[in-house]
């Protein structure tokens, strides 16, 4: 039943690479292989030195790189390909207007999700 309702539809994910976005994340790459697209929202990240950190970095280095996702890319390193295949990163910014995206990406994102799961938050 649950398949079933995400079976062809996309989500948007806020609060990735936090730890419940990437808990939430995991999940559904690992347990709903009908869902269409995962699109995930996070914020640019500025570092020490200044350089700025995109949400498709953030995404590798802070999500697909952690041991979170071993179990799933070593058990069906197939599975975990095609589902990795349908999350999109997007930089963006809840607080701001239209998720602080541009006017393409906020327009895709208004044509195609169909769910949204909020997790994000600030810890500051």
């Amino acid at each position: 039943m649950i398949r079933d309702f995400y079976r062809d539809r996309s989500i948007l994910l806020t609060g990735v690479p936090g730890f419940v976005g990437k808990g939430v994340l995991a999940k559904v790459m690992a347990d709903l292989p009908e869902v269409a697209r995962i699109y995930v929202l996070s914020r640019q990240r500025q570092q020490a030195d200044g350089a700025v950190v995109e949400a498709a970095e953030r995404l590798e280095v802070e999500c697909f790189a952690t041991s979170l996702f071993d179990r799933f890319r070593s058990t069906d390193p197939d599975g975990f390909a095609v589902a990795r295949e349908k999350v999109v990163p997007i930089t963006g910014d809840i607080t701001k207007d239209k998720l602080g995206c541009d006017a393409d990406t906020y327009a895709r994102l208004l044509d195609d999700v169909d769910l949204i799961i909020a997790n994000a938050a600030t810890v500051e």
